[in-house]
């Protein structure tokens, strides 16, 4: 005979029965008097202990242990010796008991040691590399490319303008060299020109001093 208790948040039930069928009179149970799967809906199961407190749920989204009643349990400690079980800022160290905590494993080191500063050489301080730009106090190399500008190669003092170095926009063989001052010197089938001023220019040759060619 069924024996049903009952209250507004919990049911309680101990049924004996040889045989349960649906509302059609088939029966409910495989022929090893266990439920037929078919008839079963569930959308999750509470466990609970004898004190009513939820030790494990289990619903469309996994299984939940009651972290109270969890089988995996850790321990923390600073020295791999004493052990507690909430972690603290200068925990190093940290053991797992698989059984809730009846049982612990060997203790490992679970953060790492502080490193010491690197030795950066000064000139890393120093230098920058952009995806534009290159800062350094010095740079040196043998061939520097200028692509997809017509501005040539600026050089900069302070955000000011000292020099420009550009190719003839119609004649990819003069080379010219603008300075600060408006002193122009290019380069046409290997010759060295100097403008001096009022549309004027000198052919540098071997020797000329260009304290001369200004004055």
């Amino acid at each position: 005979m069924p024996m049903i208790f009952h209250n507004p948040s919990l049911f309680h039930a101990i049924v004996q029965a040889s045989d349960f069928q649906d509302a059609s009179g088939n029966s409910m149970l495989t022929s090893d008097g266990k439920f037929d799967a078919d008839y079963l809906d569930l959308m999750g199961i509470n466990v609970k202990n004898d004190a009513g407190d939820t030790v494990l749920t289990i619903d469309q989204t996994g299984l939940k242990f009651n972290s109270a009643y969890s089988p995996i349990k850790y321990q923390y400690s600073t020295n791999n010796s004493s052990w507690h079980d909430v972690v603290t800022s200068n925990d190093k160290y940290r053991r797992e008991s698989f059984d809730g905590g009846t049982t612990w494993g060997a203790g490992y080191q679970f953060v790492g040691t502080d490193g010491s500063d690197a030795n950066v050489p000064s000139y890393i301080h120093s230098t920058y590399i952009g995806q534009t730009e290159i800062i350094s106090p010095t740079i040196t190399g043998a061939t520097f490319n200028v692509i997809g500008s017509n501005d040539g190669i600026l050089f900069y003092k302070n955000s000011a303008l000292l020099m420009q170095m550009t190719l003839n926009g119609s004649d990819d063989n003069n080379l010219y060299i603008q300075g600060a001052r408006d002193a122009v010197f290019y380069l046409p089938a290997g010759q060295l020109y100097v403008n001096v001023g009022l549309g004027k220019q000198k052919v540098l040759t071997e020797g000329d001093s260009l304290n001369a060619v200004f004055s």
